[in-house]
């Protein structure tokens, strides 16, 4: 995370993982900050090699993005199977968010989003099958101050 104004990327506000599990057990975290930045690390308790069985990995952490930015980018590291994400902007001054997705898959990536009446704002992204390292994608939003005749108008001018 690159220091910005508003984001400092040592503190938990900036970023923080708030669970991690394995095959539907929670795993302990241990986070370790610095000046600069802050590490977390997860012991996964399972073995690794080639005669490893696969395991589900699932995890959940909350960032902030500067709001200039109005986009972030999430990649996959490494290849992994049925990858699913939520992303939940309930708290945030948000009317409009579009997700891109980057995959190359012989299964198209399902994007769903929460009815209104639910009274969350939450999207919802599956990409199923395989996933190969790089792939990933993009969510862009656009704020509620950002909707107002000023920017209908750069809109229609466009």
């Amino acid at each position: 995370m690159t220091p910005r104004p508003g984001i400092d990327p040592s503190l938990r506000d900036s970023f923080e993982l708030l669970s991690f599990s394995v095959d539907g057990h929670e795993k302990p975290i241990r986070r370790s900050a610095r000046r600069s930045g802050q590490t977390y690390t997860v012991h996964l308790g399972v073995e690794v090699g080639e005669d490893a069985e696969p395991v589900r990995i699932r995890h959940a952490y909350r960032t902030i993005v500067s709001q200039a930015g109005h986009f972030f980018f999430i990649e996959v590291p490494q290849p992994c199977h049925n990858l699913s994400l939520r992303l939940d902007y309930t708290a945030a001054d948000v009317e409009r968010v579009s997700v891109m997705d980057l995959v190359s898959s012989s299964q198209r990536s399902q994007v769903s989003r929460l009815p209104e009446q639910a009274g969350a704002k939450a999207i919802d992204v599956d990409l199923p099958g395989w996933l190969l390292p790089r792939a990933g994608f993009t969510v862009v939003w656009t704020l509620l101050s950002e909707s107002g005749p000023a920017s209908s108008a750069a809109t229609r001018a466009a």
